[in-house]
């Protein structure tokens, strides 16, 4: 049988891992440049959008479908980026903590 208090404690230290995760993640600066070098998407790894910038040439009339279609890519590109320093960073994290859990998998964690 397992020891109660010790995962009981096991889990208090996982709260305090995931909170140093996130204030972690805050700080991390993410950058995506689409391959046309047209868009730049830069966002923190906790997946907020601080800027887009958008080349000149994508403000004619004739390419708002365009222009649309680049900026919805490019903020997917980058949270997906987003989402593996994440799940990159909250692994490091909880390496410690979370394989004397019993049923938790540190690989098995998604984001």
């Amino acid at each position: 049988m397992f020891d109660m208090f010790k995962i009981f404690g096991k889990l208090g230290d996982l709260k305090d891992k995931m909170s140093e995760v996130k204030d972690t993640l805050k700080q991390i600066e993410i950058k995506y440049t689409d391959d046309l070098l047209e868009i730049d998407v830069i966002a923190t790894a906790d997946k907020t959008i601080r800027t887009i910038q958008i080349n000149d040439r994508l403000f004619l009339e004739d390419k708002k479908s365009e222009l649309q279609q680049k900026i919805v890519q490019a903020i997917n590109n980058t949270i997906a980026i987003c989402n593996n320093k994440a799940q990159q960073i909250t692994k490091e994290k909880l390496k410690d903590v979370i394989p004397d859990i019993p049923g938790f998998d540190i690989n098995n964690l998604t984001f």
